[in-house]
């Protein structure tokens, strides 16, 4: 018989043990797990809210680059059609 024990997360916490340290009913327990969850759900929205940031300064930065690429080409063209209608 195998028994594996996986804890993920960025610290597992065990609540089990929790529990039985602080003498927790199982109310106060499930709101403590609550309270844990809300606060990790808070911690990965600022993180999605500062990933969109950057891919909005990213896509910003790229738009600008385009239009003057663009301007460049256009002003290119226009030199060398002036220049071989001489």
């Amino acid at each position: 018989r195998v028994h594996l024990d996986i804890q993920v997360g960025e610290h597992a916490i065990d609540y089990a043990n929790i529990a039985q340290k602080e003498k927790l009913s199982e109310l106060q327990l499930r709101v403590r797990q609550l309270l844990d969850q809300v606060e990790q759900i808070t911690k990965e929205q600022n993180y999605q809210r500062y990933r969109e940031e950057r891919f909005r300064q990213t896509s910003e930065s790229t738009n600008q680059r385009v239009l003057w690429w663009s301007l460049a080409q256009t002003c290119v063209l226009l030199v060398m059609g002036a220049w071989q209608m001489k």
